[in-house]
């Protein structure tokens, strides 16, 4: 795995950034190029990492900092120099509970990409909030829907707000009847009105 450098100018190949192998069936890899710099999210099974290089012209990237998160990566958004990262784990499960299904617990972790530290704020998500992320401009939308034989799903939707100068912190909630496809069903406007498509059981 790895990432080829070439000078946009004359097209020159320069070189190649290796990137860690994943053992994961399900990773993803993402990268971002804001401003003079090459960001790369690399997963695995268990934890990913983030690495941010510096940018010129005519070279290779330099590497600036780099850092490792806990928990399955799901998805990101990059505004100015905040990187939101949404990421989840199952909780431990006792050996006495062995039939009871694992909870599993996202969280958004934001980091400044211009700290050398890489600092974080992290918010901690209410508990089996399906992992499918609607993101927009000022706002982070998840939902999770429950199901019975024979009747309609409820769906429980959590507003996120995403603002450079506080951490994320869930501004709504709200439930509406019928069962949420996926992220391509919700289209917010104005900033304040959300519309969702929606399917009942027939």
């Amino acid at each position: 795995n790895g990432i080829a450098i070439i000078d946009r100018k004359n097209l020159n190949y320069l070189g190649k950034i290796s990137l860690p192998s994943s053992t994961s069936n399900n990773y993803k890899n993402q990268l971002y190029t804001p401003n003079d710099q090459l960001l790369t999210i690399v997963s695995s099974d268990e934890d990913f990492e983030i690495t941010v290089y510096k940018t010129s012209p005519n070279e290779m990237p330099s590497l600036r900092r780099k850092r490792t998160f806990s928990g399955q990566y799901i998805d990101s958004r990059l505004q100015n120099t905040h990187l939101y990262l949404l990421s989840g784990s199952y909780s431990p499960q006792p050996a006495s509970d062995f039939y009871q299904q694992q909870t599993f617990q996202l969280e958004i972790n934001t980091v400044d990409i211009h700290n050398d530290t890489l600092s974080l704020e992290t918010l901690k998500l209410p508990a089996n909030i399906s992992n499918s992320a609607y993101w927009t401009a000022n706002h982070l939308y998840l939902f999770a829907s429950t199901f019975a034989w024979g009747s309609n799903r409820d769906t429980r939707i959590i507003k996120i707000a995403l603002d450079s100068d506080l951490p994320p912190r869930v501004v709504a909630t709200g439930d509406i009847s019928g069962n949420i496809k996926d992220r391509w069903a919700l289209k917010e406007y104005d900033d304040r009105y959300l519309s969702v498509a929606t399917s009942l059981w027939d």
